[in-house]
């Protein structure tokens, strides 16, 4: 049992400690060995060693009520002093002081009010598998800037949560698991920049059965690395892991239903992703800020779409999306700008050319990077899902190769007549033609002789398709003039 230590210093003069003590012991309620203990708040000073701030003498186990008023608060206990759990239950308290151990009861935020804010600056110890930290209001803050440290793990519970964990020095060997999630937050304030430790532990687990999305968030002013296995377990939405400072997956990440990365700092995924449960094929998208990038070192193994509606998707040498039946690029819209995000894939770290393979399709807008071989579908389309028709949507797009792009598959194109205009391929080198393309209209009628539409730019052309499908003209005075097609990229009606 740990007890209180009173300093002399501390008691009016001529009052020894053994006499206080003597009569605390007679005035106190009896104990059990482990009881919630309530602030009151009482003495001058907001120091855990004064009785009077009590409402019965702490002892190992027991649970801390913080009530009333919310204020600093100094741990000057022994130091290790093991406790069952801290319960705020009033908002605006900050803990300093000594290093506490903690039980499963962990921390939790009970204000169960909007905007209720509480910081745990003081270490902690813990050893359950699932040390909680929880808050009860979906707009309550508990943020743990003390070092987290021991062989337990930390768990959170409850609907939209905003947790944050933000010491550098966290050390703990457990797993993280996080079900009904909001925001699980492991961030870097501190002066010195240093970024926030996930601890040396083998997982990080998000489940949530409701329809709330699990997110991973992780803020820092330096680039940091994990070793841990993330398993992305909600089935229901979109799982998401945001950085808003440089982070380096060194572990698998698996994921059940889909799997978004977004923020304003570079990602780096060195142990790969992959698929794991889920009743549907799960999708990966990546929705970053227009600068920053998301790099994948390893072949990917989910089998929904891949989608980038903002920032850049890098492979690797080694990276692929074997099983991926949709490679889309769905720049997003900035109405503060007016203008579409910057989106693109860039395979050109590579030293052999991407291909989308022939269960594949690449479509979208927006900006390709490196050699691309298409044995599947290219099709350039609008903004919106990846399951849309090839002529839904009034929308005609650009589709950027800032090199070279070779057609061995099926290529499909929209013109409308009303225009006119046609969705247009941007080529930097050369543009190899091969394969079968497929020209299709928005508008049945509205064809006019003299009408030219641009396909494609490119300074070098070569090869010819196997199979070209233009538009019906329904008069029989009108024709489809190719002589520019594989010189300018134009086709005309005459």
């Amino acid at each position: 049992m740990s007890r209180i230590k009173f300093r002399e210093r501390d008691l009016p003069c001529g009052w020894q400690p053994w006499f206080l003590g003597a009569v605390l012991l007679l005035c106190l309620p009896p104990r059990s060995p482990a009881a919630d203990v309530i602030w009151t708040g009482k003495a001058e000073r907001p120091h855990w060693s004064a009785p009077d701030n009590w409402d019965k003498q702490i002892q190992a186990g027991d649970v801390l009520h913080f009530r009333g008023p919310g204020h600093y608060v100094e741990n000057d206990l022994d130091s290790g002093l093991a406790l069952g759990g801290l319960i705020f239950e009033s908002s605006d308290w900050i803990v300093h002081g000594n290093a506490l151990e903690l039980g499963k009861a962990g921390v939790l935020l009970d204000a169960g009010n909007r905007g209720a804010n509480v910081i745990v600056d003081v270490d902690l110890v813990i050893a359950d598998p699932k040390t909680v930290f929880s808050t009860t209001h979906h707009l309550a803050r508990l943020t743990v800037s003390g070092r987290i440290r021991g062989e337990g793990g930390i768990a959170s519970t409850g609907q939209r949560q905003h947790v944050f964990f933000t010491n550098p020095g966290n050390d703990f060997q457990g797993s993280v698991n996080r079900s009904h999630v909001d925001d699980f937050q492991f961030a870097s304030i501190d002066d010195k920049g240093q970024p926030c430790s996930l601890g040396a532990g083998e997982t990080v687990k998000f489940f949530s059965p409701s329809k709330l999305p699990n997110r991973f968030v992780y803020r820092g002013v330096e680039k940091a690395e994990t070793d841990r296995t993330f398993h992305f377990r909600n089935t229901t939405v979109s799982n998401q892991a945001y950085a808003n400072s440089t982070l380096i997956f060194n572990g698998p990440i698996t994921f059940a239903q889909s799997l978004g990365f977004g923020g304003r700092h570079p990602i780096e995924i060195l142990g790969g992703l992959s698929q794991d449960g889920g009743r549907a094929p799960a999708s990966l998208i990546v929705s970053l800020d227009e600068r920053n990038v998301v790099t994948l070192n390893s072949p990917t193994k989910h089998l929904g779409p891949t989608r980038i509606t903002g920032g850049t998707l890098r492979l690797a040498e080694n990276a692929s999306f074997a099983g991926s039946p949709v490679i889309s690029l769905e720049p997003a819209w900035d109405r503060r700008r007016n203008a579409e995000v910057y989106a693109a894939l860039d395979v050109s770290p590579r030293t052999t050319p991407f291909v989308v393979d022939t269960a594949q399709t690449l479509q979208g807008g927006g900006t390709v990077r490196g050699d691309v071989v298409i044995d599947g579908t290219l099709r350039v389309a609008s903004r919106g899902p990846s399951s849309q028709s090839e002529t839904s949507g009034k929308e005609l797009r650009t589709l950027v190769f800032k090199d070279g792009l070779q057609l061995r598959g099926s290529t499909v194109l929209r013109v409308d007549p009303k225009t006119p205009a046609s969705d247009l391929l941007q080529v930097a080198r050369i543009l190899r033609c091969g394969g079968t393309l497929n020209v299709v209209t928005l508008a049945e009628n509205g064809f006019v002789a003299g009408q030219e539409f641009q396909l494609w730019v490119a300074p070098r052309f070569e090869g010819r398709f196997d199979r070209l499908v233009l538009p019906e003209l329904k008069s029989n005075d009108l024709r489809w003039d190719q002589s520019r097609l594989y010189t300018e990229g134009i086709v005309a009606v005459r």
